[in-house]
């Protein structure tokens, strides 16, 4: 039977443990990659099932397969995802601005939630920079309203 019409029928031919392609999906698991993405990308490495199969068999690619899966998920949550977008930086550095908490903020439809902006605040330097200037903008808005009022309620008791 060839291998074609094996394949169609739903028995492929076996494929033994190749420590050389076994080495190659570790890697890419330990530097990042998704592993249902790494087998499914094709390149010559076998398939989903396969590699479960080799899991079952070889203790020790089990083993280190388990320490890079392991290690790729807390790098994973460790690394920021990707760039702010500049008009949400804008919009959130506003709201701060204007008095409001990451809480009020969070609550809003087009803002993300509040544990996501302290997230934020704690692994991007530009963005906690962006809120500290919208903090002390808040200060000194804080201040000129409160001398406004103050003159204000001059004006009136001289009145």
């Amino acid at each position: 039977m060839k291998v074609r019409e094996a394949a169609r029928r739903g028995r492929a031919r076996f494929r033994p443990f190749d420590p050389v392609l076994a080495d190659r999906i570790v890697a890419r698991v330990a530097r990042g990659e998704s592993y249902v993405a790494i087998l499914k990308s094709g390149q010559g490495l076998p398939c989903r099932s396969v590699v479960e199969r080799w899991r079952k068999t070889q203790p020790e690619f089990d083993e280190v397969l388990r320490i890079a899966l392991r290690a790729s998920v807390r790098a994973a949550r460790r690394r920021p995802r990707g760039r702010t977008p500049d008009y949400l930086v804008e919009a959130i550095c506003e709201g701060v601005a204007e008095g409001g908490t990451f809480e009020s903020l969070g609550m809003l439809a087009d803002m993300p939630c509040a544990r996501t902006l302290h997230n934020w605040m704690r692994t991007r330097p530009d963005f906690a920079a962006a809120v500290a200037a919208a903090k002390i903008e808040r200060k000194g808005r804080k201040a000129v309203d409160a001398e406004y009022a103050r003159l204000r309620r001059r004006l009136e008791a001289a009145s």
